[in-house]
């Protein structure tokens, strides 16, 4: 059954902030940390140009990604999904 246009775009509006308030959190806790985004996908594994993309909200990370993060950043997934929370919840 498909849904109403109306309900599509808000579930790609609320994915879409889900994910730039992921990328600020991860920008946030990055930079307490001191790090480059190039130290963090370093860290994480991942290619530089990937830490960017999330932190722009562009890309919506894999689970085993935000594991990944959170490792790098010396944090557990589960505070990072918190930090993430708080700021959705700011804008």
């Amino acid at each position: 059954m498909a849904r109403p246009p109306g309900q599509a775009k808000k579930k790609t509006r609320e994915l879409l902030e889900a994910q730039r308030a992921f990328g600020r959190a991860v920008r946030k806790l990055r930079e307490r940390k001191k790090l480059s985004q190039e130290e963090l996908a370093a860290d994480a594994k991942v290619h530089r140009n990937y830490i960017g993309l999330v932190e722009r909200g562009v890309v919506n990370p894999t689970l085993w990604s935000i594991m990944r993060l959170a490792k790098a950043l010396q944090t557990d997934a589960s505070r990072l999904i918190a930090e993430t929370e708080r700021e959705a919840s700011r804008h």
